[in-house]
């Protein structure tokens, strides 16, 4: 004989996800997270699609060094300035050897951290 399954105490909402009653459930829930973050007096904001609470905050967290200074070299000229090839340069940087910093995609890097790292290089 078989048995029959027996699903009484499921909510019919759960029983298909893309049926109507279950998604005026979510939407029911969404709204009483909405009403518990508006009594809370927090601000609420909608996040954008493909959005994350840790996307928000790591974007948050950079630093925005968003001007480059007179000074500042260039990756190919800051490798001249060195004498060293621009890949092994490039390496040096990703690795934190050489310190510089990077703007819109770029890296920009100071004559007195170039000259920091010559000192260092001819002490050794």
């Amino acid at each position: 004989m078989r048995q029959q399954r027996i699903v009484e105490n499921i909510p019919q909402a759960f029983n298909n996800p893309n049926s109507v009653s279950s998604k005026n459930a979510e939407r029911n829930k969404a709204l009483e997270a909405l009403e518990k973050a508006k009594s809370l007096q927090r601000p609420v904001r909608y996040a954008a699609s493909g959005e994350s609470s840790f996307s928000t905050l790591n974007a948050k967290s950079k630093p925005k060094n968003t001007e480059k200074v007179d000074g500042d070299l260039p990756t190919d000229q800051a490798a001249k300035y060195v004498g060293l090839a621009r890949s092994t340069f490039s390496n040096k940087f990703q690795n934190g050897i050489i310190k510089g910093r990077k703007i819109r995609n770029r890296a920009y890097f100071e004559k007195e951290e170039l000259d920091r790292y010559l000192d260092s290089q001819k002490k050794e």
